[in-house]
């Protein structure tokens, strides 16, 4: 719960752990060695990730050969959705953070 976890200190350090946890630098790497393994074991021509907020600002992040410092972050909406296009030599972002396909729901 909320209340549980305000009980714990909260790390200032990218290296120090969150107590009985990982670091934000284990996070990163975790993170990067799984969307690694997953962009080179798959010989398909799309991948859907399906994740929490955390995990996807990580990918963002990595996907961007960004620091792994928080001084960025991405905004992640309920469901939304973001679709990067990574080719050998190229990355484009076609969008992040869409979540027009909740516009329906609106007028129920």
């Amino acid at each position: 719960s909320y209340e549980e976890a305000k009980k714990h200190r909260i790390p200032k350090a990218l290296h120090e752990r969150i107590e009985g946890g990982e670091s934000a630098i284990e996070f990163r790497m975790r993170i990067e060695a799984a969307f690694s393994e997953i962009v080179g074991t798959c010989d398909c021509n799309r991948i859907a990730i399906v994740a929490h907020g955390g995990v996807i600002n990580n990918v963002l992040r990595a996907f961007f050969k960004m620091p792994v410092n928080k001084e960025y972050g991405f905004r992640s909406g309920d469901t939304a959705l973001h679709l990067l296009e990574l080719t050998d030599n190229e990355r484009t972002v076609h969008f992040l953070n869409n979540t027009s396909h909740l516009l329906a729901l609106e007028s129920v």
